[in-house]
């Protein structure tokens, strides 16, 4: 049987863990909301992005972020006629995504537009393919957050990755083991 102050002791350790949980709980639905806020407000499913290369220095450089918004082709042609050179994402042929500055508009033989000539501003010459409609993921509109992508880069690679996960299962297994001290020890003080 417990006396009055390990009773009081223990509903403390277990009101602390639930302050825990809710905790972890309010910053994972923050998370998601505002991802999906991010999602719904900039018209894009890929709203955020990390710079991954060198190709744009110095306009951007390796582990910057930067916001996207969905826009549509007619807007992007405009805004090159009017002399700004939008920096767009967009999939490349073999679906790698690529963060380039529109470099010209391609048309047809008969005048119609086909797409985009896309560079890297530390690129000697124009990307060889050419960027349809299709292939836009949206512009850059907001950023660069400069290096906060580092970490993100760093957690794609092998090394990254094993880290991650070892981080992560550590977290489960002091969860685990705290929520059991906590519960042996109303049975065993």
């Amino acid at each position: 049987m417990f006396n009055v102050h390990e009773e009081a002791n223990f509903k403390h350790k277990s009101s602390r863990a639930w302050v825990g949980y809710i905790i972890v709980l309010v910053v994972l639905v923050v998370y998601v909301g505002g991802w999906v806020g991010l999602v719904y407000a900039l018209k894009t499913e890929v709203p955020v992005t990390v710079v991954e290369g060198n190709s744009m220095v110095p306009t951007l450089r390796n582990g910057d972020i930067v916001f996207l918004k969905k826009v549509s082709v007619e807007e992007l042609i405009n805004d090159y006629k009017n002399g700004k050179r939008d920096i767009i994402v967009f999939y490349s042929p073999g679906g790698t995504r690529i963060i380039h500055k529109i470099y010209s508009l391609v048309y047809d033989e008969e005048g119609n537009f086909v797409g985009f000539r896309t560079k890297g501003d530390n690129n000697q010459t124009p990307d060889p393919w050419i960027v349809t409609s299709e292939d836009i993921i949206g512009k850059v509109v907001w950023g660069p957050i400069p290096l906060l992508g580092t970490v993100i880069l760093f957690t794609k690679t092998p090394l990254g990755f094993f880290l991650v996960s070892v981080i992560i299962a550590l977290l489960v297994v002091w969860i685990i083991l705290s929520e059991l001290k906590l519960r042996l020890t109303k049975f065993f003080p």
